[in-house]
């Protein structure tokens, strides 16, 4: 069968979002689904077995800090470990959480990071960019969705469109993939995510360079976050870290802090002015 083919949990939440009724419910009070409903399951088995579509964007959403964000091909799937990020941010930012930050997410994507910072810091300004306007419509669809007032989004190639504007926070998941390992990726993420999204030049080291040579000048060096030894800027990464550390302290940044995330892989580079 079909359905075989496919991780049991991955069926169990198409399951859910077509009936609208949880595991335990349908386990409890099994019943036929309708015609409509079987129409449904076929097709979304379909796109993820024959079509390899990432069940992400079957379903059209993902649970992300305590949003739902809403997704859709081509832009790039909020992944967990870029959650983790947004939570450590968090707990870094917990003793300034009531100052009015201005805070920068580049290469924003679907929002998620810019909009989990907006909904959890109120008093925060959040500003979110990505050079690609169907991701900044993405945003915007989510910024409605998840009725938040307090960001802004930009089509901008990292701070080309922020000219005069300075942060005390910057923050990004930026491409970072080199061309040699996107030849390795499952076709999940071939086929369906944006490679723009993923791959960067400079052996995945690009938008990292970019960053370190033009935040200087975006970051407000009387903030009270370097008041406080709060890193000013959060940075995930792949698997150079020692580059991702070494392209900031050629900026002439003080210090950068390397981080692992739950599986103990270097994943984010904290750094200080």
């Amino acid at each position: 069968m079909v359905q075989e083919q496919m991780n049991k949990q991955e069926l169990w939440w198409m399951l859910e979002a077509i009936t609208g009724k949880s595991k335990a419910q349908l386990l409890a009070n099994p019943q036929d689904l309708t015609p409509e409903q079987q129409k449904t399951l076929d097709t979304w088995i379909n796109e993820r077995v024959n079509l390899h579509k990432p069940l992400q964007y079957i379903l059209g959403s993902v649970p992300f800090a305590g949003l739902t964000i809403l997704v859709e091909p081509p832009i790039l799937i909020p992944r967990p470990e870029t959650e983790e990020i947004v939570l450590w941010t968090l707990s870094q930012l917990e003793p300034v959480r009531n100052e009015p930050l201005r805070i920068l997410d580049l290469c924003t994507g679907t929002g998620c990071i810019a909009l989990a910072l907006a909904h959890a810091l109120p008093q925060a300004t959040v500003v979110g960019v990505d050079i690609d306007p169907q991701a900044v419509a993405l945003a915007e669809k989510n910024k409605k969705h998840s009725a938040l007032s307090n960001v802004t989004f930009y089509q901008s190639d990292l701070f080309s469109a922020l000219k005069g504007m300075q942060f005390d926070l910057i923050i990004s998941n930026p491409p970072y993939i080199t061309h040699e390992e996107y030849a390795t990726l499952e076709p999940d993420v071939k086929q369906w995510e944006s490679i723009n999204a993923l791959v960067a030049h400079s052996g995945g080291l690009d938008f990292y360079q970019r960053i370190a040579q033009e935040a200087w000048n975006h970051l407000n060096h009387q903030s009270i976050l370097r008041l406080r030894g709060i890193p000013s800027i959060i940075c995930e990464f792949g698997t150079d870290p020692m580059g991702v550390e070494q392209a900031f302290l050629n900026a002439n940044f003080s210090k950068v802090r390397l981080n692992r995330d739950m599986q103990g892989c270097k994943r984010f580079a904290a750094v200080w002015v």
